[in-house]
């Protein structure tokens, strides 16, 4: 009986020492960063997309951004990133069916470094002015039927004839901003079909939108040929 006593008894220290161990390890910091998406006339943006951006050096002169957008603001522009390991972050954020996309579009995007000494920051993110707003149809030239799974890029022209500027991607897009106020070029592409490139009835290849002017394309895009084998 003493023997069985005793076996509980070293169980149960071994236990609560174990569970001592576990829960006396300290918690990995987390920080939070709180904020307000305004517009170009300083008025709040509702329903913006933010995102928390991470820049990760891999290597010298090679790096890597992880962005993680898990949040939108609500109807006075504001919003609240949890759970943030400690580190150096830019905010970011966009609201496409309006016209205004990431990164503020020239404006200065914020960045907050959080530490276990000062875990919570609070920013502003400026977004705007507002960009062309493009609203591509995409069907099959033969069937008439959407085509659901294209890419949209566009790139635009800088003084001097040169190319420049970024391209921007979009999959089942229903609106995609583009730069205003430039000479832009388009290209849809989708799996089975030639690519398409945009020219207006006068043979210009290039677009441009005012701030804010919403225009809807519609796309036709040819099936690439089906390889057939022929037997004699």
């Amino acid at each position: 009986m003493r023997s069985t006593s005793f076996a509980a008894s070293l169980l149960l220290l071994l236990l609560t020492s174990l569970t001592y161990s576990q829960t006396s390890q300290p918690t990995p910091a987390v920080g939070r960063v709180t904020g307000t998406v305004l517009d170009e006339l300083d008025q709040p943006i509702n329903q913006a997309q933010v995102c928390s951006v991470v820049y990760l050096v891999l290597k010298p002169n090679k790096s890597q951004s992880n962005a993680t957008c898990v949040t939108h603001t609500d109807k006075t522009g504001q919003f609240e990133i949890n759970h943030l390991p400690m580190g150096t972050y830019t905010i970011t954020a966009s609201k496409n069916d309006d016209g205004y996309a990431e990164l503020g579009q020239g404006t200065p995007v914020p960045e907050v470094t959080l530490t276990p000494e000062e875990p919570l920051a609070n920013v502003i993110v400026k977004l705007g002015p507002k960009q062309g707003i493009l609203i591509p149809v995409v069907k099959d030239k033969s069937t008439g039927k959407p085509v659901l799974d294209f890419s949209l890029s566009w790139q635009t022209v800088v003084p001097g004839g040169t190319w420049g500027g970024a391209s921007g991607f979009n999959q089942w897009t229903t609106r995609t901003p583009i730069p205003a106020a430039k000479d832009v070029s388009l290209e849809v592409s989708a799996h089975g079909y030639k690519n398409w490139v945009y020219a207006d009835p006068s043979g210009s290849r290039f677009l441009r939108l005012q701030s804010g002017e919403r225009k809807i394309l519609n796309i036709e895009l040819q099936p690439e040929a089906k390889n057939t084998l022929t037997t004699h």
